[in-house]
């Protein structure tokens, strides 16, 4: 990704805190995203997601088929205030 921060890489108290994955199935990896969707692989993680009370990716405009998070993208300013940014996981 070239996204320099997001809920995939906040930190707490120095230590990693994710607030965010995404998930694949692994007949289909991220190469095979239009077989998964005729499956239904994605729609059933959105479903299982919401029903979590999480965020699914796939209800944007700009679909992250792939993506779950717990807290709303309107908090990631909150979160990268409270985040060491200088970690760096790889």
């Amino acid at each position: 990704s070239t996204v320099s921060f997001s809920f995939h890489n906040a930190t707490l108290n120095g230590q990693p805190n994710s607030y965010a994955a995404d998930i694949i199935d692994k007949r289909f990896w991220w190469e095979n995203g239009t077989e998964a969707e005729r499956n239904a692989f994605w729609a059933a993680l959105g479903e299982e997601a919401k029903k979590l009370g999480l965020i699914w990716g796939g209800d944007w405009n700009f679909k992250d088929w792939a993506h779950v998070q717990l807290l709303k993208n309107s908090e990631l300013a909150e979160v990268k205030r409270n985040s060491d940014t200088t970690l760096s996981y790889t």
